[in-house]
């Protein structure tokens, strides 16, 4: 019996600490979006409408598994880093895309420093000028980064809203 709860003890410190390197190799944003946020279909793998604890550890254990590109059953420090490297690559190519739809003005799919050097049609900076004293001070600024970054953390699916 004490083996097998010594070896039962080491089966869940092992997944335990597998689930901690997971964490810690997920963005910001991914380890802020709760199970339920991910898509549901995902999460209902046998597709009967419903999500079982089974089907939710199942999906942990495909997400654990995903980041051990030799197979050798441990997570290394590279493998980390590239799975982060991965996502972030994805998240600046995404928003390279959207930059230059926003910001491409003859449409060529590509920017040009004159495209690059005019203003965003986002906020004007007479809205930012609280005071109406025609330019922004320090205050006006951080109180524009501050509601900025307020904004953004209430959006639960920082990906879907750029």
């Amino acid at each position: 019996m004490t083996k097998f709860l010594t070896g039962a003890t080491l089966v869940a410190i092992s997944l335990a600490g597998l689930s901690t390197a997971f964490a810690q190799s997920a963005t910001e944003a991914e380890r802020r979006t709760p199970p339920m946020m991910q898509p549901f279909d995902e999460l209902d793998a046998d597709g009967d409408g419903s999500i079982t604890r089974e089907e939710m550890q199942a999906r942990r254990v495909q997400q654990v598994e995903a980041l051990d590109e030799n197979g050798d059953g441990k997570i290394s420090a590279g493998e980390l880093a590239r799975a982060d490297i991965a996502r972030a690559t994805e998240r600046a190519e995404r928003r390279a895309q959207a930059m230059i739809e926003r910001l491409d003005a003859d449409g060529d799919g590509l920017l040009s420093a004159a495209e690059l050097a005019t203003p965003p049609a986002g906020p004007d900076l007479r809205r930012l000028d609280t005071d109406g004293d025609g330019a922004i001070s320090r205050t006006e600024a951080d109180a524009a980064r501050k509601f900025m970054r307020e904004r953004h953390q209430a959006t639960p699916d920082h990906r879907q809203a750029h």
